[in-house]
């Protein structure tokens, strides 16, 4: 465990570690899966340059080289500078991924993870370029029968998972102007169920989707003030992190994960640590560290709140078109932030919960519904018909309070004290149960 000297500037080594089934992540799906997909329809001219790579490829009518890439920059810089992409709309929509190309190595690198995909007498046969070497002559067969596959979209069996084997696999990502080579364990398997995969026009392609599963991560520690702080970094490559942050003191970490969403940052996300902010500075992978920068005005904007923080007194007009702040609702001792939809089923579901807890609190409980992507004349007739009495104001995009907290999924709870420091994050039911049980025990 480090115990830094200059506290103004951090730097956390980290060390690759299996991802075992009695550790304590529980990594968000959204950092540890991947689809594979044929890159044929979408990109045609890419996926023959593609093949024409591959000597003594074993095709068959069935066969398909199925791809993903760790770096989705140098795969958009690659598709746009070589013409490869026949949609015009396309380059717009990868803008996001082409704003900054300074730091990427012009020449070619083994950013792919390329696996044959084939069925066969019954089977679907698949074989990972695992050594991203352009054969598929020296790597092993994984058999699965023709109807393996996960039903569930979002979330694959862990029972069924446990049973599949774990490879190494080798690529090669550039940062700040390198090419550096990385090796990481995965799981990989049929998955022609994922919604991407609902996409494609041809019906022979989805049957070949897969999903590559993350099965290690880095971590590492320090220790500030007498207080050690677990730091975890998950994800693809630089550019595409999940950091989870949490003091040694909290437990229950893989089977919880609304306490989860409270540890889960991104590159540039402020982090309390010892009574102190900084920022997440940036992340190298060879050798794995983290850069931690320590913000020394309390007046700077702190991206991506979690618990100890206290919210900007963010000013709204509500759906009646009355103008109110956060902290007006701190006349109770608790205020409950809910973002949600009347287009999202699992927070209709909640509803009733919220009723009866805006109720059974009402002398200490304060409630403000967050609608995201909604419509002002849905609002009115949902709280109308559903007899709700709390405020609802509506954000047709991921701005303002939504985006500060960048908040992941919905819906999401945010309990608040009357002075807007944060409590507790929750998502889901598991959250929402979470937070009423912090609010009747006090």
């Amino acid at each position: 465990m480090g115990n830094p000297e200059n506290t103004d500037f951090i730097e956390i080594t980290l060390k690759r570690k299996l991802d075992s089934l009695d550790s304590e992540n529980g990594f968000d799906f959204r950092s540890t899966d991947y689809l594979l997909y044929p890159l044929k329809e979408r990109y045609p001219l890419y996926y023959t340059d593609l093949i024409d790579r591959y000597v003594g490829l074993p095709f068959n009518d069935s066969s398909y080289v199925v791809s993903m890439t760790f770096q989705k920059e140098k795969f958009y810089h690659e598709l746009y500078k070589k013409k490869y992409s026949p949609h015009l709309n396309e380059e717009r929509e990868a803008q996001h991924y082409l704003n900054d190309t300074a730091n990427l190595v012009k020449g070619s690198y083994k950013h792919l993870l390329n696996v044959l995909s084939s069925f066969q007498n019954g089977k679907h046969k698949l074989i990972v370029d695992a050594d991203n070497d352009g054969s598929f002559n020296n790597n092993e067969t994984m058999v699965f029968d023709r109807g393996y596959e996960f039903k569930n979209n979002m979330y694959p069996d862990q029972i069924a998972l446990d049973t599949l084997p774990i490879i190494e696999v080798s690529y090669q990502i550039s940062q700040r102007g390198k090419v550096i080579d990385l090796n990481r364990k995965v799981q990989i398997f049929p998955y022609p169920n994922y919604f991407y995969m609902q996409l494609y026009q041809e019906e022979d392609l989805k049957k070949h989707g897969l999903l590559l599963r993350l099965k290690d991560y880095w971590e590492g520690s320090i220790n500030l003030d007498n207080t050690g702080y677990n730091f975890k970094a998950q994800g693809l490559s630089d550019t595409k992190i999940d950091f989870y942050i949490k003091p040694d003191s909290v437990r229950d970490y893989r089977n919880n994960t609304a306490l989860n969403l409270n540890f889960r940052y991104e590159m540039h996300d402020t982090v309390l640590l010892s009574d102190n902010f900084y920022t997440i500075d940036s992340l190298i992978l060879s050798p794995p560290k983290i850069f931690l920068n320590k913000i020394n005005s309390k007046k700077e904007n702190k991206v991506g709140s979690r618990m100890g923080y206290i919210l900007p007194d963010y000013t709204f007009t509500d759906i009646e078109n009355k103008e109110f702040s956060i902290r007006d609702l701190g006349n109770k001792k608790y205020v409950l932030l809910d973002f949600w939809g009347t287009w999202c089923q699992p927070c209709l579901k909640l509803i009733p919960r919220l009723k009866r807890m805006e109720s059974q609190y009402k002398e200490k409980l304060n409630i403000l519904g967050i609608a995201y992507n909604d419509s002002l004349e849905s609002l009115l007739k949902f709280k109308s018909d559903n007899n709700i009495k709390w405020r609802q104001v509506y954000f047709k995009g991921k701005k303002g309070i939504i985006g500060d907290l960048k908040i992941p999924a919905f819906p999401t709870y945010v309990l608040l004290e009357k002075n807007g420091k944060i409590i507790y994050i929750g998502s889901a039911e598991e959250g929402l149960k979470t937070i009423d049980s912090l609010i009747s025990g006090h």
